[in-house]
C-alpha cells in the first residue's frame, strides 16, 4: 500500500454500502504476526455520496481516506461514534443530500456534533478529528450535514476570578484550545495564555462592562494579581499602565454617575464610539453638571436643546449669556428629537 492513507475501493462496493447505511470500514497492515498497524474510515451516507459523486460516470476504483487507529480507547471511540453517527444519516432524506452544505455556511448557524468518549479522555484529544454537524429545525428533523476538522474547542470552567479578599469579578470563564495554544476568557477583555506565559487585555464592550473591567485592573494593580479559584496568578504591572487605566476608569465612571444622576437608562455602546464622542460628553458634563458655560460654536449643531451623541440622545435646557454662549442649568432626558428646541441668532 504506497499510500497509507488511502486504500482503493471498488465503486460496487460502496454502492453496496450505502444500501446499508454505511460501513466501518477496517484495514489491517502486517510486518508479521505482531507487527501490524489497524486503519479505519467512517463510510456512512454522507461520505459514501462524496466519493460516488466523484465517480459518477465510471466503474473505477475510489481512493478512500483512511486513518490509523492509535489505541483500544481509540477504538472504542471510534465504534461508538461510528453507530450514533449512522443512528442519525439513517432517517436524513435524500433531499437534505442533494441540497448540499450550503446552508450550513452562514455565519452564526447552530448545529449539533455527537461525540462519544470516556471521563477521563481529555476534550482535547478532539482536536484534528473529522466530525459530522447536524443541523435541526424544531420538529427535529435533520436540515443540513457537514463534515469539519475540530480546529478549536471551547469549554466552559466551573472556575472563579477574585482578588485576595475573596471579592469575585468573573464567574464565567472560557477555556480554548488549539493545537498551538491553551487560553483562557473572561470578561470580555483578559486572555491568560498558559503557552507563552502571558496576560492580554483589551479594554471594550459597553460601558457598564468597561468600568467592571477597569475595576478588576485597580484590584490587580494593587495586588499585583489574581485569584483563579485559590491559585494566586502573579503579574508585573508597569506605572505607565496603572496610569493609563486609572484615567480611562475616572472618564467611564463620570459618565456613568452623569446618565445615573439624570435617569438616562442607556448603557452605552462604546465600542462604536471615538475620541470626538467621548469628548462632546465629556464637554456636556461639565456644563450639566459643574455650570462651565458652553460655546455653541464648539459643537457642530445650529440648535440647543435636543443633544445626540452616537447612540446617547437627551435634551437641554439653558439661558443664553451676553457673550452669546449658554449656561446649562437643567436637563430632561428624551427619546423625541424635538421635544425641546432652543435655537438662536445673532
Amino acid at each position: 500500500m504506497p499510500d497509507k492513507r488511502k486504500f482503493d475501493v471498488d465503486k460496487k462496493d460502496l454502492e453496496n454500502y450505502l444500501k446499508e447505511d454505511g460501513t466501518l470500514f477496517l484495514v489491517v497492515l502486517f510486518k508479521d504476526i505482531d507487527n501490524f498497524k489497524v486503519y479505519y474510515a467512517s463510510l456512512l451516507p454522507y461520505d459514501l455520496r462524496l466519493y460516488l459523486k466523484q465517480v459518477a460516470n465510471t466503474k473505477e476504483q475510489i481512493k478512500i481516506k483512511i486513518k490509523e487507529i492509535r489505541d483500544f480507547r481509540h477504538f472504542e471511540r471510534v465504534l461508538r461514534n461510528f453507530a450514533i453517527d449512522k443512528k442519525e444519516q439513517k432517517r436524513i432524506s435524500d433531499n437534505v443530500f442533494r441540497q448540499g452544505e450550503l446552508s450550513m455556511i452562514k455565519e452564526g448557524t447552530e448545529f449539533k456534533v455527537y461525540d462519544w468518549r470516556n471521563k477521563e479522555d481529555n476534550i482535547a484529544e478532539l482536536l484534528g478529528e473529522e466530525k459530522y454537524l447536524y443541523k435541526y429545525d424544531e420538529l427535529n428533523n435533520i436540515t443540513s450535514i457537514t463534515c469539519a476538522e475540530i480546529c478549536a474547542i471551547t469549554e466552559n470552567m466551573k472556575i472563579n476570578i477574585a482578588n485576595k479578599t475573596g471579592e469575585t469579578f468573573y464567574s464565567t470563564i472560557n477555556r480554548t484550545v488549539t493545537k498551538e495554544t491553551n487560553k483562557i476568557f473572561f470578561g470580555n477583555a483578559f486572555e491568560l495564555d498558559y503557552e507563552n506565559k502571558k496576560f492580554n487585555l483589551k479594554i471594550q464592550g459597553k460601558l457598564s462592562e468597561r468600568i467592571k473591567q477597569l475595576s478588576f485592573l485597580k484590584s490587580l494593580f494593587e495586588e499585583k494579581g489574581f485569584l483563579i479559584n485559590d491559585v494566586f496568578i502573579p503579574l508585573i504591572i508597569t506605572e505607565e499602565d496603572r496610569r493609563q487605566y486609572d484615567i480611562q476608569y475616572q472618564i467611564y465612571s463620570k459618565i456613568n454617575n452623569f446618565l445615573i444622576k439624570h435617569k438616562i437608562s442607556k448603557d452605552l455602546d462604546l465600542d462604536n464610539w471615538n475620541d470626538k464622542n467621548i469628548n462632546d460628553i465629556m464637554t456636556w458634563i461639565s456644563a450639566i453638571d459643574e455650570n462651565k458655560p458652553l460655546k455653541i460654536k464648539d459643537f457642530e449643531i445650529s440648535s440647543i436643546g435636543s443633544i445626540r451623541i452616537n447612540d446617547l440622545r437627551f435634551s437641554i435646557f439653558a439661558d443664553k449669556r451676553e457673550d452669546g454662549g449658554f449656561n446649562v442649568y437643567s436637563i430632561l432626558n428624551s427619546d423625541l428629537k424635538t421635544k425641546y428646541i432652543f435655537t438662536y441668532s445673532n
